[in-house]
């Protein structure tokens, strides 16, 4: 289950596929430094003006095995193809 890292931010493992990623939850008012108008300010710019609830949750996804020089790629870390994945389980 999911780690404690702080009051605020939890930390869990998880496989996809064969894929580790290594995920953290943070409280999206915390994130924001209790400033509601930022909050808002950036759901307009980035979020299309959702403004997500106080008690939700931002999550992060990072590939386990990524690394300083390519973490920030995707294109060094492509998910496996869904569909392939069904065709052959």
């Amino acid at each position: 289950g999911p780690l404690q890292v702080d009051q605020t931010i939890e930390a869990s493992g998880i496989d996809f596929d064969g894929t580790r990623h290594l995920v953290f939850f943070a409280d999206v008012m915390t994130y924001a430094g209790h400033d509601e108008q930022f909050l808002r300010d950036t759901a307009v710019a980035w979020n299309g003006g959702f403004v997500p609830a106080p008690a939700s949750r931002l999550v992060k996804f990072f590939r386990a095995e990524a690394d300083r020089e390519t973490m920030f790629y995707p294109s060094e870390w492509p998910l496996p193809d869904p569909a392939m994945i069904w065709q052959f389980s």
